[in-house]
């Protein structure tokens, strides 16, 4: 480095802007962190906002009054919520409870694995004849565990009231923007900023419904496979399924692999088990590749590095609600970074083949 070069302040403004953005990383850090139970609620209702903003407008437009378009936006969301929410905590509560139920089946298939291994074991020279799963799988951490996933799900329901409340303050503002823009700036920039902004509005709100869409459908496909085979709770899995819709490829195979367990468990044969897991899988393969690029009004082509980055840094501030909220949070900062001329080629580089990637640009009066 030259030092001469450093004192006469060549290279301060660099040093100081990467120094200010380290601060300004780290500062945003202990926001997300230690604002986590406001700023998930508040997260989830700026999404269901941008969802429910042109049915606001829709009444507003035939001069509904306001106050009774928010209650009647926060009744529905709250009866929407409220039923599924109950059934799925009752389940998984029962779930909870009877899991001492299924240990003797754990336990014979423990000694039936502890067998096959000894005998495979036996065939290559090895002795394997004091295995005992029992020391390396600690079936007691298993209810912990559950009790911890159960909270979290007892902890999204509870933040249900402040998520209506947030949403009602977004949409009671939902028709003040343009005004305020146009008092703002001259007719010509006030015109192109709305453009911008109803278009990132279309597009997030198209790909929110187009992924609840196809996250809902799973969820009750994987409730009817279930209910069909007999495989206690499909209630729950049906839900779970629907929330995990959101997490990427680890969401899918967790929604496949946990009640093909359950059913492995339940069940002395393996017919079911078996038939669970492929019904289920085809469930996730056909709604995930087939569906839903049909119900997306244009490719997010996001990255998968991106995708993964973005999961481990929600996870790592917010835990499990972070993860379902990770891509959705991605997708709609890539969406307006695509609309911001300026910002464009961070879109780009969000994207898994620049080359054949085209920007998603829909008119601002659709």
């Amino acid at each position: 480095m030259d030092f001469a070069a450093l004192n006469k302040g060549k290279y301060v403004p660099a040093l100081l802007g990467i120094i200010a953005m380290l601060i300004g990383i780290f500062v945003l850090g202990l926001i997300l962190l230690h604002l986590k139970s406001v700023l998930v609620p508040l997260a989830v209702a700026l999404l269901l906002s941008i969802i429910f903003q042109p049915i606001v407008l829709f009444l507003r437009n035939r001069r509904v009054p306001t106050i009774l378009v928010l209650a009647v936006v926060a009744l529905t969301l709250l009866l929407v919520l409220a039923a599924p929410g109950y059934m799925v905590y009752a389940s998984a509560a029962s779930l909870t409870r009877t899991f001492d139920s299924y240990m003797p089946r754990i336990e014979a298939l423990m000694y039936d694995v502890e067998e096959l291994a000894a005998q495979i074991a036996g065939q290559v020279g090895l002795d394997l004849a004091d295995l005992d799963l029992s020391q390396i799988i600690d079936i007691s951490s298993v209810t912990s565990i559950a009790s911890g996933a159960l909270g979290e799900v007892a902890s999204l329901v509870a933040n249900a009231l402040l998520v209506v409340l947030f949403m009602m303050f977004l949409l009671a503002s939902v028709n003040q923007l343009d005004t305020k823009v146009k008092a703002a700036y001259e007719p010509d920039t006030a015109s192109r900023i709305l453009g911008i902004i109803r278009r990132i509005s279309l597009q997030v709100r198209r790909y929110l419904i187009a992924k609840a869409l196809v996250s809902a459908g799973t969820g009750v496909l994987v409730f009817l496979v279930l209910w069909l085979l007999r495989v206690d709770f499909p209630v729950f899995w049906g839900f779970l399924a629907f929330i995990l819709n959101f997490i990427p490829t680890v969401g899918d195979l967790v929604a496949t692999l946990l009640p093909t367990l359950l059913a492995l468990l339940q069940f002395d044969t393996l017919v079911v088990p078996i038939l669970c897991f492929v019904l289920l899988w085809l469930v996730q393969v056909v709604m995930g590749n087939v569906l839903q690029p049909r119900l997306m009004a244009f490719s997010l082509n996001l990255s998968p590095v991106v995708v993964l980055m973005s999961l481990i840094f929600w996870a790592w501030f917010w835990g499990i609600p972070g993860m379902i909220l990770a891509v959705p949070l991605t997708a709609t900062i890539k969406i307006i970074f695509e609309n911001i001329e300026g910002l464009r080629p961070l879109a780009v580089l969000m994207g898994s083949a620049p080359a054949q990637q085209g920007v998603a640009v829909i008119p601002a009066d659709e």
